[in-house]
């Protein structure tokens, strides 16, 4: 995924530990999506693997948006809005070796993030 991103986007993706106040789940991570100058452009959380208490499905959830300009609502900032996007990626692979069609999966879903990430238009998400 970091070589296709770099080459279609610029964009390089920069996998990291979740913090503890971040974390819901054992083997969860996230992937700070960065620009060519190093500036995070966006934060893709990833939970890969089955649990009995998970959502029973790929899924891909925004958690916060960002958008062009800051302020929209009465000259303040629109609740809810920050200058970065973030993405929650949830798949249901059961070990670390994946089959064609959840590598398929991984993809599609990872084409949602990263759109979320790189959508910033003026009313994005109002």
């Amino acid at each position: 995924l970091d070589i296709i991103t770099k080459s279609l986007f610029g964009l390089e993706l920069h996998v990291e530990p979740l913090h503890i106040y971040e974390s819901w789940a054992p083997d969860g991570y996230k992937i700070v999506v960065k620009d060519s100058t190093s500036k995070s452009v966006g934060t893709i959380y990833v939970d890969p693997y089955y649990r009995n208490d998970k959502y029973q499905n790929a899924t891909n959830c925004s958690l916060g948006f960002a958008r062009q300009s800051s302020s929209w609502v009465h000259g303040d900032k629109y609740r809810g809005i920050t200058d970065q996007s973030k993405v929650l990626v949830s798949f249901l692979y059961r070990n670390k070796y994946l089959n064609l069609d959840q590598v398929i999966t991984m993809f599609h879903e990872f084409g949602h993030a990263l759109h979320s990430i790189l959508s910033k238009t003026e009313f994005q998400h109002c």
